[in-house]
């Protein structure tokens, strides 16, 4: 399956990589006072961003969007998502 880039891979690209290093971190070497449970945290919000990975990568596989909608509605998307979060802190 060919990997469609946009903007959404990317920062799932992002966060996989800094989840990848914390898991690893604090499962295997600083896992003590109950910092395996930040691992273990770590490790789930890797297994669900690359599932997250795997479905928006077959909806645009579907959809057959063309590349610059798909940029323009997913950074849209991120812009919204973020201002509400800075909004509702």
């Amino acid at each position: 399956m060919k990997i469609r880039l946009s903007p959404i891979i990317i920062l799932l690209g992002i966060s996989i990589i800094i989840e990848v290093f914390g898991s690893i971190y604090y499962l295997l070497i600083n896992n003590n006072g109950g910092m395996a449970l930040a691992g273990t945290f770590f490790f789930l919000g890797l297994m669900v961003s690359i599932f997250l990975g795997f479905i928006e990568q077959s909806i645009i596989k579907n959809l057959k969007i063309s590349t610059n909608k798909l940029w323009i509605i997913e950074s849209i998307f991120i812009m919204a998502f973020s201002l509400y979060f800075v909004l509702t802190r």
